[in-house]
């Protein structure tokens, strides 16, 4: 993305961290409002369904979601109108429900997050669920979350996020 500079780069994942605390973690859902109504009935769902519905109560935009041996992989549509530390938040919303439905049988070896911005630009970033799971419980800083993520950008075009 090269448009963020060190400075940026600290105050984002400094509010990144403020924002994180608390909201999503493996054992605890997602923030209050969320979900308990069918809390037996998502039993009954697969991993996939019970991700969905997960992310769909707090919002995100899902387009899909693709859950393989090893692997689960999630599109969503990500709005411009939100700052850096929202898109953030969005991403640990995702490692969360991901970490909270996905089997715990040790298969799973790869989150995937397809972030699809409004105007067309994309990024890819994933990690593996123990990093994502650390940070969700607050064993891994933020910071060592960030450097343990792998983000790639799909697209070319104008930067999405500028320094300052």
């Amino acid at each position: 993305m090269g448009g963020i500079n060190g400075k940026t780069l600290l105050l984002a994942l400094l509010a990144f961290a403020l924002l994180l605390h608390g909201c999503a973690g493996p054992s605890g859902g997602g923030p209050a409002g969320g979900q308990d109504a069918g809390e037996g009935q998502q039993e009954l769902l697969n991993p996939r369904d019970k991700i969905y519905l997960d992310l769909k109560s707090e919002g995100i935009g899902v387009n899909s979601i693709e859950v393989t041996a090893d692997k689960i992989s999630v599109t969503y549509l990500q709005p411009l109108d939100e700052s850096q530390e929202a898109v953030y938040a969005t991403w640990a919303h995702i490692f969360g429900a991901v970490i909270n439905n996905a089997a715990g049988d040790g298969a799973l070896k790869e989150i995937e997050i397809l972030c699809n911005f409004e105007d067309g630009e994309k990024i890819r970033v994933s990690a593996e669920p123990s990093l994502a799971k650390g940070f969700l419980e607050g064993e891994i800083s933020a910071w060592d979350f960030l450097y343990g993520l792998d983000m790639e950008p799909l697209t070319e075009g104008p930067q999405i996020w500028t320094g300052g």
